[in-house]
């Protein structure tokens, strides 16, 4: 009897040390990971470009993402619809396939960048399923073009 309890005992604690209560820390790593992965590559690769912090007028190199998506959906309300739209855009940009003809008039026509498909495919994902960050004046600029109505459609990241 006591030798197996002398094995069952350490045994015991092994097992009882493997399973530990989840910490705050996993279950922030759990939400973060729950996280769209097109709102960082959006970040990291769109917003130097397309900030939605950049004043309206004055140093802004491109439109904001929120415009973006906001023409693209009117146009190609379906996810494939709007996905395979941004992609043809950003595999060649042309004057013939631009949707925002303002912004084209006011900043160029964007230059080809060399990103892969799958890249631009979880942008466009997350873009089509999740709000994403618009800058303070975008609505009533919208609204000034398109008239009332304006509303963001997706997902909410509460972070």
């Amino acid at each position: 009897m006591k030798k197996i309890l002398l094995v069952f005992i350490p045994l015991a604690l092994v097992i009882a040390c493997q399973q530990q209560p989840e910490s705050s820390s996993q279950t922030t790593d759990t939400a973060l990971a729950d996280i769209h992965p097109g709102k960082k590559l959006m970040e990291t690769n769109c917003y130097l470009c397309h900030s939605p912090s950049a004043p309206e007028l004055e140093g802004r190199i491109g439109p904001p993402m929120a415009a973006i998506k906001a023409y693209y959906l009117a146009a190609h309300p379906s996810a494939t619809a709007f996905t395979a739209s941004l992609l043809d855009f950003l595999n060649a940009p042309s004057e013939d396939k631009v949707l925002m003809k303002e912004a084209v008039a006011r900043h160029g026509l964007m230059p080809y960048q060399q990103y892969p498909e799958d890249l631009i495919r979880q942008i466009a994902d997350f873009m089509y399923t999740h709000q994403i960050e618009e800058p303070d004046w975008f609505k009533a600029s919208w609204e000034a073009i398109h008239g009332p109505g304006y509303q963001q459609q997706g997902k909410v990241i509460t972070t």
